[in-house]
Formats: C-alpha cells, sequence, structure tokens
C-alpha cells in the first residue's frame, strides 16, 4: 500500500470551508461530504475528517483550561478515563443507538457532558456537581486572595467595596 497524499493546511481549509458552505444546498451532511469531497478528488472520510479537526480547534481556542487536580503520569489518570468512557458508552451510546448522522451523536455527547458536569451529583464530591465544587474551590481561592493582598485582583466584589454599597448607605 503506498503512501498518501499530503495536502497543505491552505488546502485542508479550503475544502472545510466549500463544505460549511455547499452544506445548505445538499439534502443532508453526507451528501455534501461526498460532493464536495468528489469535486475536491478527495475521500468524503478525509473531508469529514478535516472538518472534525478543524471543528475541534475551534473548540479548543474557546476553551480556558485549568491544570488537572491529579498529578501528571498518575496511575489514576487512565482508570479515571476509562472510567467516565465506560458511564458515557453505557449511558449515552448504547442506550440511545442509533444515532442518524454523527451531528447527533456530536449534540447528544455534548448535552451528556454538559450533565454530567453540572447536574449529576458524585458521591466522592459529597454528592455535589463538579460545578459547584469548582465554583466553590475558585470562590475560596479569592477570597484567600483577596485577604492576603488586601485587594480584590480577581473581580470578586466584597463587602467593603464601593461597587457593593446599597441604595440607602448613599
Amino acid at each position: 500500500m503506498g503512501k498518501g497524499v499530503r495536502y497543505t493546511p491552505e488546502f485542508r481549509e479550503k475544502a472545510v470551508r466549500l463544505l460549511a458552505e455547499s452544506r445548505d444546498s445538499h439534502s443532508s451532511e453526507t451528501r455534501a461530504l461526498a460532493q464536495v469531497a468528489g469535486n475536491l478528488g478527495v475521500a468524503p472520510e478525509t473531508l469529514r475528517r478535516w472538518r472534525n479537526q478543524a471543528d475541534g480547534a475551534a473548540a479548543a481556542q474557546s476553551v480556558t483550561t485549568r491544570p488537572a487536580k491529579g498529578t501528571v503520569g498518575d496511575s489514576y489518570d487512565n482508570a479515571m478515563a476509562e472510567s467516565v468512557n465506560g458511564a458515557y458508552k453505557t449511558g449515552l451510546v448504547w442506550r440511545s443507538k442509533p444515532f442518524r448522522t454523527l451531528g447527533e451523536l456530536e449534540l447528544a455527547t455534548f448535552q451528556w457532558v454538559s450533565w454530567w458536569n453540572t447536574k449529576r451529583l458524585h458521591a466522592s464530591l459529597d454528592y455535589k456537581t463538579p460545578q459547584q465544587v469548582d465554583t466553590r474551590s475558585a470562590v475560596s481561592a479569592a477570597t484567600a486572595s483577596q485577604e492576603n493582598n488586601g485587594s480584590s485582583s480577581c473581580g470578586v466584589i466584597g463587602r467593603g467595596s464601593p461597587n457593593n454599597r446599597s441604595s440607602h448607605a448613599q
């Protein structure tokens, strides 16, 4: 089997842009992929992969990240990821299948991850959601920082702040 053809990043970007522009003129995403890929002389799966990579890169740029709670290389990292993957597959993929399109699966995945982080009570977190724990942690850190520095560098408005005066105190 021969080595695959290499395409320039500019060509890939243009192909993904053409796919996005032609999506409305086709009855399904699969048909749009097939049409644009055929016009460009690439395999539909190759174009789908480029589109997914572009979507992932755009999502990664729009998200701010914080360091993980564990240590790098910790043996629990992989075990925890596998546990979450198992819960995802059991709770969403196998119960809700079949998905008609990749877009349906992606939307369902987004909704499941949102539920997992914001609504699901975790026993290991004293039956709180990860979002509640992260918010409390951030507020505690901001409060500690404010007490140590004597200022509100994190944007948290304290009780004595001029921005938090009641109307009858003026």
